[in-house]
Parts: structure tokens; C-alpha cells; sequence
């Protein structure tokens, strides 16, 4: 999953949107935090309109500069054995991106 932060007070050189990848990349893949993100993102894609309610406070709170975030769910697809032997690079050409949802962080932090 893919979120941008959008920052409301930001100076002419700085960047107003910054994105970043959830969840961060983990060193031991199956440890008990691994398995709490892992159920949470299969919550937030099975009931994407819970999304500002649950997962977009969380992230409102870990992010206190942020005006909103936007969610995006990135989706890649796995090459067949055929295209692998053949040299396609299906992975990056495949991939989907579906935009989820958005918060406004003022409206949660109230």
C-alpha cells in the first residue's frame, strides 16, 4: 500500500507531497508486528470505506504535519513460468494502482 502526505504549511523550496510505502520493509518478515500489519492491510482492502475511520487516524497521529493523506493499494502482478522463460519483465509492467480513499488529518484530529 502507497500513502501521500500533503503538508499545508510548506515554503515555496520545499516539497508539498511526499510518498511512502506501508508497510515499511522488515528485516524478519514473520515476526508478531509483520502479522499485525499483515492483517490490518487485509481489513483496510477488504473494507476500504472504514479506511479514514480505522487506518487514517493511526496515520494522522504519526504524522501530526499533515493537512490529509491519500491511500492508494498497489497491486503487482506474479509472471506465469512461460513469461519468465521468455525474459518479460511482468512485475513492473502489470503492476495496478487503485486509489482508496483520502482523509482530511484536521477533521480526525479534532
Amino acid at each position: 500500500m502507497e500513502y501521500e502526505i500533503d503538508y499545508a504549511d510548506v515554503k515555496p523550496d520545499e516539497e508539498r507531497s511526499k510518498t511512502y510505502k506501508w508497510p515499511p520493509p522488515r528485516k524478519f518478515p514473520f515476526d508478531p508486528l509483520f502479522t499485525r500489519y499483515s492483517t490490518l492491510k487485509a481489513y483496510v482492502f477488504t473494507f476500504p470505506q472504514e479506511l479514514p475511520l480505522t487506518f487514517g487516524r493511526w496515520m494522522c497521529r504519526q504524522h501530526p504535519e499533515a493537512y490529509s493523506i491519500s491511500f492508494r493499494r498497489l497491486t503487482l502482478q506474479v509472471p506465469t513460468f512461460e513469461n519468465v522463460r521468455a525474459g518479460q519483465k511482468m512485475v513492473e509492467e502489470n503492476s495496478m494502482i487503485t486509489d482508496l480513499n483520502s482523509v482530511v488529518c484536521t477533521d480526525v484530529n479534532q
